[in-house]
């Protein structure tokens, strides 16, 4: 299986940006984790889910 790692500097740029990506990735297969800052979300507030 193939390990993805995406990397975005704030938690509102996964969400934003790259969910679809994301949802793309999962279907192909690959194992995905995403490293962000969640102390500092930036549009995101704590209560999304992302």
């Amino acid at each position: 299986m193939k390990k993805v790692l995406m990397v975005a500097a704030k938690a509102n740029m996964i969400q934003q940006f790259n969910m679809r990506n994301l949802a793309i990735l999962t279907n192909l297969g690959a194992e995905v984790h995403v490293a962000a800052d969640f102390e500092n979300f930036g549009t995101v507030d704590d209560q999304t889910n992302c």
